[in-house]
This record gives C-alpha cells, structure tokens and sequence, in this order.
C-alpha cells in the first residue's frame, strides 16, 4: 500500500484530525499578517478545539480497541479447557473407529465376498468390548449460550462453530446407524472414522487460529494436542491402506466361485 492510500485511510479513521491541521495552516498564513491577527486567533482556537477532538476520539478507540483484544483473549483461556476435553474424545473415538474398521474388514477378507442377505449375526463376528456410547463424543455445554463465545474474534468463532458442528454430524450418525440391520460393520465404522477425522482437521484449524498448542492435557507424555491429532491422521491413512492391499490380496488368491 502506497503512501498516499496509507495518508487517505488514516484522514478517513481520524476526522477530525485532517480540518484541524488546515485550520492551523491557516492560521498560520493569516499570523504573518497583523491585520488578520484576530482571524487568525479564531484558527488556531478552532483548530485546538478539533485536535482535542481527535484526540479524545483515538484515545477512546484505543481504549476500545484493547479491551476488545483483552476480552478475545481472556474468553479463548476460558474457552480452551472445554474445546480441549471435546478433542481428546474425538481422538479415542477415531482410534476405536479405527481399530474396528480394520479387524470387521479382515474378517469379510476371511469370509469372501459378502453376500446378500446378510449373515444376522455380522454384528457378533467381531468383539472388541466396545459399546454405542464409547463412540458418542462429548459435546460442548459453553457454547454457543456462553458471553465469552461472543467476545472471539470472527475467524476464531467461525472455525470453532465449524468443529462444533462436526461433533453433532458424528453424534447423529453413531446413534442412527449404530447395528443397523443390514448395514456392513466395516462400513459403519469407518465413516465413523471418517467423520471422527473431519473433525480432528477441523480441530486443528481452531487449535491454529485460536493459539492453543497445550502438551499436557490428558497425558503428559503423548505429545501437544495437535502432534497427537497429526498422528492419529496418519495411522488412519496407513491403516485403510493397509485395509485394502489385505483386500486386494485376498481377492486375487480367492478361487473362483467360493
């Protein structure tokens, strides 16, 4: 941005500050002669009286400007502990999610192609102990009723809306879709991983815009927040690769017919 734009854009914010300078010059230009002493006498007052102006108006910005990045600050500390215990679920769910994904698809690499109607029992094949519940995240109980949540700044409320959000689509789909009749469990589950996963990325977006990196939340030794969301990214990736080249495999080995 050039100087002139700079000049134009500080006249504009500052009103006042652009007519009390033209008053002064004036007045100015008028003291260098003693008949227009009195006139300009009325200058300079009326420029004073502006410049005071402004600057009561730029002393009141200021102070605005402060206390609104002070109450931005102080809602994301108050903000941060809750946001942090909705991610730390969302991890384990994903690690689950994960986990059962990979052995429900081994275990249709072991039966063959599946085949319609469904085994009833293609829910019991595989137990890992875990129940509807452990898959359910926690959802927030601050936002978005909250006074603090209305002081973020606009970008740190949208991308935390957008990860909020992403917690209800993950709570709807695991209580609708939880052993549905007919459904394949390895499907079930990995969108459930998938889902779980979108709100991890989401997670990180607002972790970034909001400046939080903790490293001891939950458990000292695993790492900040977000190396343990990169991580569990990456596992899911390798995980579904992995799902697949075992996929692969066993179909090329599969006789024909069976």
């Amino acid at each position: 941005m050039d100087l002139k734009k700079k000049a134009l854009i500080f006249l504009r914010t500052n009103p006042h500050f652009g007519p009390a300078m033209l008053l002064f010059c004036l007045g100015g230009i008028f003291l260098t002669t003693s008949r227009f002493a009195i006139v300009s006498g009325a200058l300079f007052g009326a420029g004073a009286s502006l410049l005071g102006a402004w600057i009561s108006d730029f002393n009141t910005r200021k102070r605005e400007s402060s206390a609104k990045i002070q109450k931005d600050e102080d809602a994301v500390q108050y903000l941060t502990p809750e946001l942090l215990r909705t991610i730390v679920r969302v991890l384990k769910i994903q690690e689950r999610a994960i986990i059962n994904y990979s052995a429900n698809a081994s275990e249709n690499n072991k039966n063959g192609e599946l085949r319609l109607p469904l085994n009833p029992n293609i829910h019991n094949l595989v137990k890992l102990g875990d129940l509807k519940e452990d898959f359910i995240p926690h959802l927030p109980l601050l936002y978005p009723n909250t006074s603090q949540f209305k002081d973020l700044s606009g970008n740190k409320a949208i991308k935390l809306v957008l990860y909020y959000d992403s917690l209800f689509e993950l709570e709807m789909f695991v209580k609708d879709w939880w052993r549905r009749e007919g459904q394949v469990p390895s499907n079930l589950f990995n969108q459930i991983s998938h889902l779980s996963e979108n709100s991890l990325r989401l997670a990180l977006d607002c972790l970034a815009e909001l400046g939080i990196n903790h490293s001891i939340y939950d458990s000292p030794h695993t790492g900040t927040v977000p190396e343990r969301i990169s991580k569990a990214l990456t596992y899911a990736s390798q995980t579904r690769e992995r799902c697949y080249a075992d996929f692969l495999k066993a179909k090329s080995t599969r006789q024909p017919g069976k």
